[in-house]
């Protein structure tokens, strides 16, 4: 049997820069299904934020922004917000699937 070498993780983790291990706490707060994402579970609905500020300043926090200016930002929500979820770009797709499992946002028929 194989036994973890504790103190050799815990060096490594020492040698992890303090954003990431400061991204990794803020994100063991938050959920996200990667396989809803993968499969497509919301692919054929719309979605819809009612606080776009909390939504948005979530997103900064745990650094998934897309586009990563607010302009931009606004300008994306505006453009895709009566689209269907499989019609949105890629990484802005992840952020609604992100917001969605968060109770941010909501998938809606």
């Amino acid at each position: 049997m194989i036994r973890p070498n504790v103190e050799h993780f815990q060096k490594r983790m020492l040698r992890v820069p303090n954003n990431v291990r400061m991204l990794q706490y803020k994100m063991s707060g938050y959920e996200f299904n990667l396989k809803k994402f993968e499969q497509g579970a919301y692919d054929q609905l719309f979605f819809y934020i009612p606080n776009e500020t909390e939504a948005l300043g979530l997103l900064n926090e745990i650094g998934l922004m897309f586009p990563p200016d607010s302009m931009t930002r606004k300008k994306y929500y505006s453009l895709y917000q009566d689209k269907r979820i499989a019609d949105l770009p890629e990484g802005y797709k992840m952020a609604v699937y992100f917001l969605i499992d968060n109770q941010i946002a909501r998938a809606i028929l």
